[in-house]
């Protein structure tokens, strides 16, 4: 009897405060599976939980509280609008509760995700039916190029570099400047975010952590060279490499050294993780496996020619790179390093891997589609010059820079031109697609945003 009474207390306070939604996390991408808990209902009340339209389920809220696991709609678009709701009877008469949450498809590191495939899978925005409709949202010029330093795309905010020695934070839909920090040479390192600090390396030999909001320094790591890759981080370490030779681990919150391990020449190349392994090329012709943990080699593969910045692109328990000294793109074995298929062809940047096909720009001009079983060609499309560009593929479109000046968009299944746009110089970085916006710098020193202008800001 006196636990019996307890809980109607506990209830009867619950109910005096009303009922209330948490979600943990508070935004995420569509298909993300997010924990919603309730508490303050009415003891044993049957509640309903939606996510904006779509009934998820109905729970008893045991003495007034409940958790619950759902799942974002796949075709929830990216915004702050959406709502889950809880309603249940209060008293014969239905009552709802709601909190808002923030659906996001961003692009926050230079592969897209830690494997490096640079497919962005969630977005669902811009598609091969609607592409050719895009408009400019802004352009916002730089005091020098935006050349490898491909925009990173977080909390809704894009993170850049140039040439003129900054890293730049502009509003991710109006392109305004929210801070930008100086580094002491040029800035040719793609940013990465996470845990809301940017890590970014600079021609001036250090890498830097950067407070996300603010710009504000946390800390820097200098090395023996200049610092053009791209990081990733994964539980709590930061992981690049230097044209010093070095492959560095770092602790994410200081910037102390974790593990280095040296190759036979300088990095360019960044990092891309799988299994418990950080995968990069060099100079040197080899592509590494490194354990995470302790940095000791678990393979290398000699190529035979410099891998400039090609990162290491895993999936389906293969590795996909290319070296652009020795003229081949290659798969190895994710395992063992062996390879599995190679074809020539000269790439500079990187490869984009969806399903079933690898994807990249080449010295030739051309962008080839590949099949992923055996590397034969399943499509190409000639551009005007030589590229240097890595390709993105979000939602069956294929975007890509040329050194003719122009950003392409191709049907990823056809190679079919669906749009392009011609800026004021080559495009030797890296096209970003976060959120129904296409992000791409320039020669010109220009930050390009393009989508649908339908759902473009209203600037007044």
């Amino acid at each position: 009897m006196a636990l019996l009474l307890a809980v109607f207390a506990l209830s009867a306070t619950a109910l005096a405060q009303g009922p209330t939604l948490s979600v943990n996390p508070p935004s995420g991408p569509p298909s993300a599976e997010i924990v919603v808990k309730g508490t303050g209902f009415p003891t044993f009340a049957d509640i309903q939980v939606y996510f904006d339209r779509y009934p998820k389920f109905v729970i008893t809220a045991q003495q007034g509280s409940f958790t619950a696991h759902i799942k974002v709609p796949s075709d929830s678009r990216p915004g702050p609008d959406h709502r889950i709701r809880a309603i249940y009877l209060l008293n014969g008469q239905q009552t709802e509760v709601d909190i808002p949450f923030k659906v996001e498809t961003n692009w926050p590191q230079f592969g897209f995700s830690r494997t490096g495939t640079r497919d962005n899978r969630v977005e669902n925005v811009l598609a091969k039916n609607n592409v050719g409709f895009v408009g400019m949202y802004f352009k916002y010029a730089t005091g020098g190029h935006i050349q490898i330093a491909s925009p990173a795309v977080a909390s809704g905010v894009v993170y850049f570099g140039s040439t003129d020695t900054y890293v730049y934070a502009l509003d991710a839909q109006a392109g305004t400047l929210l801070w930008k920090f100086k580094t002491g040479d040029w800035v040719n390192s793609p940013p990465s975010v996470s845990n809301k600090v940017v890590y970014v390396g600079s021609n001036d030999k250090n890498l830097y952590a950067l407070d996300a909001r603010t710009g504000a320094m946390i800390w820097k790591f200098a090395t023996g060279d200049v610092v053009q890759t791209s990081p990733i981080v994964n539980n709590g370490i930061v992981y690049f490499g230097s044209y010093d030779k070095n492959f560095y681990a770092l602790n994410a919150s200081d910037g102390s050294m974790v593990w280095k391990y040296t190759a036979g020449d300088g990095i360019t190349s960044s990092p891309t993780m799988s299994n418990g392994r950080i995968l990069f090329g060099s100079y040197d012709g080899n592509v590494y496996s490194l354990d995470a943990a302790t940095g000791a080699l678990v393979w290398k593969f000699q190529t035979g020619g410099n891998i400039v910045f090609t990162s290491a692109a895993v999936a389906g328990g293969k590795v996909f790179t290319a070296s652009a000294g020795g003229g081949y793109i290659y798969a190895l074995d994710e395992a063992t390093g062996t390879q599995i298929w190679k074809t020539p062809n000269s790439v500079f940047g990187s490869l984009a891997v969806s399903t079933n096909a690898v994807f990249a720009g080449s010295f030739d001009g051309s962008v080839y589609a590949l099949s992923a079983a055996d590397g034969s060609q399943l499509w190409s499309f000639p551009t005007g010059s030589f590229i240097e560009s890595s390709p993105a593929i979000a939602h069956g479109v294929v975007y890509i820079g040329s050194f003719d000046d122009n950003i392409y968009a191709l049907d990823a299944d056809t190679g079919e031109k669906l749009w392009s746009f011609t800026t004021g110089d080559g495009i030797f970085g890296s096209p970003t697609v976060a959120n129904g916006i296409i992000y791409f710098g320039s020669e010109d020193d220009n930050l390009y945003a393009f989508g649908l202008l339908k759902l473009a800001p209203q600037h007044k």
